[in-house]
């Protein structure tokens, strides 16, 4: 379980917004999240992300739980390379490779029966088993397959600043996806894109092992993509435990039966 609201109120300058909402998201589910303009979606991703604090009510989160954000119309705004973002994601890693290369350095330097060999090969052991743990060796590799895969093969070098904004956003995702969050949450993140660009995301969301929240008008983009849906209205958020034209389906059916009664 990631996170659980239980009667969770919040409104705004004493105005309710969100009333008693209660549902659960588990580890690997991937919900959609759907309605109209002004009904609550992105407040609460504010209040999930611990932007905003409920007015009562509970939302539990996992402890230490690693989540990704991507906001609408997110993206980039950098004079670095996209390789150059990117690698920043591995910071820790490339220390950790260079401190060991040091230390390599230093012992091969350093004669079996000087007292500081012992020392270097303790800092040299803890460093090895920290790069394995991490599998740091294999950064690159990760960066590269990321990267390929979200249409940048050829455009390592291009400048973030020169790109246009769906490439922002592509590129804002490869960072969410190297940084490996156990839940990953996007508001609208179709905004402006063209298929093909869509396309590529929705690919990329596929494969994402981790849990996923995707705010979206877009059905087809959302089709395939989610397991369940959360439907806002009317302050409340009902949990739909299908796909996305399967709600829609219900939705018809439901609002057919309310006419043949009146």
């Amino acid at each position: 379980m990631l996170i659980t609201a239980e009667n969770l109120n919040f409104g705004y300058a004493g105005e309710p917004l969100l009333e008693g909402l209660c549902f659960t998201l588990n580890e690997g589910e991937r919900a959609g999240v759907v309605g109209g303009n002004g009904e609550g979606k992105t407040t609460l991703i504010r209040l999930i992300l611990g932007e905003l604090t409920p007015d009562s009510g509970t939302l539990f989160k996992k402890n230490g739980i690693r989540i990704g954000y991507l906001a609408q119309n997110g993206g980039y705004d950098s004079e670095n390379t996209a390789y150059e973002e990117m690698r920043g994601v591995f910071a820790e890693d490339i220390r950790l490779l260079e401190a060991l290369s040091e230390t390599e350095e230093e012992i091969s330097r350093c004669a079996a029966h000087d007292r500081k060999f012992a020392e270097l090969s303790a800092r040299y052991e803890s460093l090895t088993k920290r790069v394995a743990a991490r599998d740091s060796y294999n950064f690159e590799v990760k960066l590269k397959t990321v990267l390929n895969g979200m249409g940048f093969a050829e455009r390592y070098e291009q400048k973030i600043s020169t790109m246009s904004g769906g490439e922002k956003t592509r590129l804002k995702l490869c960072r969410l996806l190297l940084e490996e969050p156990e839940l990953l949450i996007l508001d609208e993140p179709t905004n402006h894109l063209d298929m093909k660009t869509k396309d590529i995301l929705k690919q990329a969301l596929m494969d994402f092992d981790g849990t996923l929240i995707v705010v979206s008008h877009d059905r087809d983009f959302l089709d395939g993509l989610v397991t369940k849906v959360y439907e806002f209205g009317n302050k409340k958020v009902t949990e739909h435990l299908c796909g996305i034209y399967e709600f829609l389906e219900k939705k018809k059916m439901d609002s057919l039966q309310e006419l043949e009664k009146k």
